[in-house]
């Protein structure tokens, strides 16, 4: 499997998802800062994406350590996804505050193919606990999806990187290997503030500097801070990246 690299930062949420819940929990316990999001990418076979996010939650005051949370996807907004329900699920257990507040919260569950004995009859639940009955069933559906999916993925990326010695000696044309364009993913919307990460070191003046592994030892990680924001320049297994924020 092709290691992770950065790709981009995004420090906002899209409406009505996972990254917009956790946001409004945080600000519940007096967290003043949004959730920050870094994303890194790696390739699977000749047409997959595969995502990872490094999801970092500040503390709210200079006392309190940073949070990080890890979320896997094969686009931008599913590993969001997936690093933002981490974020909840952990820090309704660590902070006593959103444990009374969100005290129910549909998770993904070992046990949800074992077969429930029949129960007899028993009156419709109250109202506020149908709520949760109900997404608590469309988690489950929405789980058994994601894996679903998961190994349909796993198996093209297989059956592509068996396909792929013959795709070099010209048994197969381009558009067969990598997908027309009409069949790839589009460009993904990255909530601002948001940025593309760019390595440093392959091109330009500075590519004889910026390869030095003591000048990449030098430079902070994925992830810091700087003064105004995220650090303009990081280093990620022992590779140095510049981040350039979108306008």
């Amino acid at each position: 499997m092709a290691s992770f690299r950065p790709i981009a930062y995004s420090g906002g949420f899209v409406p009505n998802t996972l990254q917009h819940a956790l946001w409004t929990m945080l600000q519940c316990a007096d967290f003043y800062r949004q959730p920050e999001y870094y994303i890194l990418h790696a390739t699977r076979g000749t047409s997959q994406s595969f995502m990872m996010v490094h999801l970092y939650v500040r503390g709210r005051d200079l006392r309190e350590r940073d949070r990080m949370y890890v979320g896997y996807g094969w686009s931008h907004r599913s590993a969001m996804d997936c690093a933002a329900y981490v974020a909840i699920n952990s820090l309704r257990h660590e902070l006593p505050v959103l444990g009374r507040h969100y005290s129910y919260l549909p998770t993904p569950s070992p046990t949800m193919t074992e077969v429930v004995p029949p129960v007899a009859l028993r009156p419709p639940p109250l109202p506020h606990l149908q709520l949760p009955a109900h997404f608590g069933a469309l988690d489950q559906l929405y789980q058994i999806t994601h894996e679903e999916l998961n190994r349909a993925r796993e198996r093209i990326v297989e059956l592509e990187n068996h396909l792929t010695p013959s795709f070099h000696i010209g048994h197969y044309p381009p558009e067969f290997m990598y997908g027309e364009g009409g069949m790839l993913a589009p460009d993904e919307y990255l909530p601002p503030p948001s940025g593309g990460y760019v390595e440093l070191g392959d091109v330009g003046p500075d590519a004889v500097y910026y390869s030095h592994p003591r000048v990449v030892a030098s430079l902070p990680p994925l992830g810091a801070r700087g003064d105004c924001g995220p650090a303009e320049r990081v280093r990620w297994d022992g590779r140095a990246y510049e981040l350039k924020m979108d306008l």
